[in-house]
């Protein structure tokens, strides 16, 4: 891993763990792609890599209309 992608994870990681302490609840990846300001597939992009590092967890859920979707949390080891 470069430095360039270690900063980048850094950043995300910081970024879900803001939001999910503000929102004291996990996130998906559209409320995080909205908040950083970027697009949700950018956002899974970065989670996915931070899932890879053992760094974020995933739930999937049901929402009311009935689809199925992800949400992500950091884990207590941190990035």
């Amino acid at each position: 891993m470069t430095i360039k992608d270690k900063h980048v994870l850094t950043f995300w990681f910081s970024k879900l763990e803001n939001l999910t302490a503000s929102r004291g609840q996990p996130v998906s990846s559209g409320e995080l792609a909205r908040h950083v300001g970027q697009s949700r597939s950018t956002a899974k992009k970065y989670l996915l890599r931070l899932m890879g590092e053992g760094a974020v967890t995933s739930f999937q859920v049901r929402y009311p209309n009935g689809l199925l979707g992800q949400i992500y949390a950091p884990t207590t080891e941190g990035y």
